[in-house]
């Protein structure tokens, strides 16, 4: 009997030991209806039928009355900054990211450049790491299908969900969910599923927190990534803290020329 109990106890300890540092930092409640198994009713037709009924170079006159389409929102969300009057504008960000399973925290800083209406350049140590514009993002919109969800409501803000699923086969099964900011289309939470090179599922889930900057842009403080693994534990955390907004600084398309001259930098939409 004390043998049967003790053989129990080691298999309970080793069970235990195999448990990432931060077990107890499961993923709250996904937003979303758990990724797989969204409702089967969507309350929008899919992009590509859409794309066929919307003249994109001769907007309506009545907007409020206009029925945005998935990719009409998503380009809406990359030209936030410039729907709330900015021209363009410079921000410092410092990315700590936690692996709590190593015990480990590093730190990076990075620039963020923004041109109207919609081209965004993240450099980092002097190199560019990610760019899009709008023209890019088209091009983005002919490889994945977009699908608008039902509605949903983030920390009292109430958004549009929309679905991106990769059109090619051997990424299908990576699927994005933006959760829009219905009165502005800003993005308030991305999550997503995706395989990693071992076609390990990854779950991530990022979320944006805003506040005034000068007491008149509504812009991002933070924003908390969290990547969780098929058992809901926390296998990393990354946040990153929006610092010395500069607005209006005369930057041009020289500028983004330059700088990516030479680069081939991630462009996909984040």
């Amino acid at each position: 009997m004390r043998f049967t109990a003790l053989i129990i106890f080691t298999v309970f300890l080793m069970a235990l030991m195999s448990v990432p540092a931060d077990a107890k930092a499961k993923r709250p409640p996904r937003g979303y209806k758990s990724f797989e198994k969204e409702k089967s009713e969507t309350v929008k037709k899919p992009a590509k039928e859409e794309k066929d009924e919307i003249e994109k170079d001769s907007p309506p006159e009545d907007l409020e009355n206009f029925n945005f389409g998935p990719s009409e929102m998503l380009l809406s969300m990359l030209s936030y900054e410039s729907s709330i009057g900015i021209l363009d504008c410079i921000v410092n960000v410092v990315e700590v990211t936690e692996i709590p399973a190593k015990n480990t925290t590093r730190s990076v800083r990075k620039e963020i450049y923004f041109l109207a209406p919609a081209r965004t350049l993240t450099i980092k140590d002097g190199i560019p790491i990610y760019y899009v514009d709008e023209y890019s993002f088209m091009e983005i919109m002919q490889r994945v299908d977009l699908e608008q969800m039902e509605d949903e409501t983030i920390d009292e803000v109430d958004c549009h969900v929309i679905k991106m699923k990769p059109t090619e086969e051997n990424f299908s099964r990576n699927v994005k969910y933006y959760y829009l900011a219905k009165d502005d289309f800003r993005k308030v939470r991305i999550e997503s599923v995706h395989f990693n090179s071992s076609d390990e599922k990854r779950f991530n889930v990022t979320d944006f927190i805003y506040h005034f900057v000068d007491g008149t842009f509504f812009l991002p403080l933070k924003s908390e990534s969290k990547m969780y693994d098929e058992r809901d534990f926390l296998l990393q955390k990354t946040t990153a803290t929006f610092l010395n907004w500069k607005f209006n600084t005369g930057l041009t398309s020289e500028f983004f020329d330059k700088k990516m001259d030479g680069f081939k930098i991630y462009n996909i939409v984040k």
